[in-house]
């Protein structure tokens, strides 16, 4: 059985179990959670900034970007978050601490009530360890995009960001690392990475001479992953995958 023969909510809870041990019983319990499933066009705000979380949003399908508000109105992307992930699970523990979640593209999300998910945590101590090492993984995330930001050229930018994604979507059975679709735009792209879409668009194909990656439309192909790692100055370890993908491990290009 592959991982698309999965649930939602099946996949949440394998996830879960990788991160920290959980038993049948909170296996069973968490695949009972039971929630409100919506389509969310692109561009549309799923939590609003400073809101009181009464729910959390499992993404079924499509691309959500978490960000930073200013008070001019003004928004930087912080993470990017896919199919799979639960991107506010932390507001189960603080339900003030809600982030700022946009859908990037048309996406599939189900709605879990945070009571029903703070009443799993207290009867089920080891839901509430692996809801804390998820937590943990969400805040490794963003102190690397912070580090990527603060620390890296345009080019390094790019290449950690496609190793990052190329790992987080292979695990997610949503391609390979070396073959995946990221549906996301230039201007999207820029705004995550710091950088205008002009910038962007020198970026990639700086990438594409140099035999490295090849975008087309939303279609990524990684000609040579080592290179590519090796300039986004990349380790998987934050990801919290269970080991680097076999291209990473091996060092194995591609050719398209």
């Amino acid at each position: 059985m592959s991982l698309n023969d999965f649930s939602p909510i099946d996949r949440f809870v394998l996830r879960l179990g990788r991160l920290s041990p959980l038993g049948l019983r909170e296996r069973e319990v968490l695949q009972d959670l039971r929630g409100r499933i919506f389509q969310a066009e692109a561009g549309t705000d799923l939590i609003a900034r400073g809101s009181h979380a009464d729910h959390v949003h499992l993404i079924v399908e499509g691309l959500c970007g978490r960000f930073a508000q200013f008070s001019d109105g003004e928004r930087q992307i912080t993470a990017l978050h896919i199919a799979g992930d639960v991107p506010d699970l932390h507001t189960v523990a603080a339900r003030s601490a809600a982030p700022s979640l946009q859908t990037l593209v048309t996406s599939t999300l189900i709605r879990l009530p945070v009571d029903q998910m703070a009443a799993l945590v207290r009867s089920h101590p080891a839901i509430g360890e692996a809801f804390w090492a998820y937590s943990a993984f969400d805040a490794m995330l963003l102190e690397r995009w912070a580090a990527n930001l603060g620390r890296r050229t345009a080019v390094q930018r790019m290449a950690h960001l496609l190793c990052e994604m190329a790992l987080r979507l292979e695990d997610a059975a949503h391609g390979t690392c070396r073959d995946f679709a990221l549906p996301i735009t230039q201007p999207q792209l820029g705004d995550a990475l710091g950088l205008t879409p002009v910038h962007v668009n020198r970026t990639l194909k700086m990438l594409r001479e140099q035999g490295l990656v090849t975008i087309t439309g939303r279609r990524v192909l990684v000609h040579d992953w080592t290179r590519l790692a090796e300039l986004g100055d990349f380790d998987p370890s934050y990801l919290l995958l269970g080991g680097a993908s076999p291209a990473h491990s091996r060092g194995e290009g591609v050719t398209a």
